[in-house]
């Protein structure tokens, strides 16, 4: 396997999981915007 391959898989797997822990976050901001201008009743509720 040369050096230029291994480079290669390593820079796509980092690009997934950082692909991954972007959606993440964005869902986690989506979520906790949701819980604070939500309205009072449901602010507990998932």
């Amino acid at each position: 396997m040369s050096l230029s391959q291994s480079l290669e898989e390593v820079f796509l797997a980092f690009a997934v999981v950082h692909l991954q822990y972007l959606v993440l976050l964005r869902q986690f901001l989506i979520v906790g915007q949701f819980r604070l201008d939500g309205p009072p009743g449901r602010r507990g509720s998932v």
